[in-house]
């Protein structure tokens, strides 16, 4: 299916969860928050939470400083 990440579009398995799709994409899945269509997906849900084609995904890190 098609995604959108970080505002690029990407094709990735349908059955690939969030924590499937992090470590293809070399994110540590520990250091990273995921929103889907604007909602955050909790950390402890990254195993079962899946994509619907054209889902609009944003993968953010935090950052040092102040």
């Amino acid at each position: 299916i098609e995604i959108i990440l970080n505002g690029e579009r990407m094709t990735i398995d349908p059955q690939a969860s969030v924590a499937a799709m992090l470590v293809a994409n070399n994110y540590d899945c520990g250091r990273v928050a995921v929103a889907i269509n604007s909602e955050f997906v909790a950390r402890a849900d990254y195993d079962r939470q899946q994509f619907v084609a054209g889902d609009r995904v944003d993968v953010v890190a935090p950052m040092a400083g102040g």
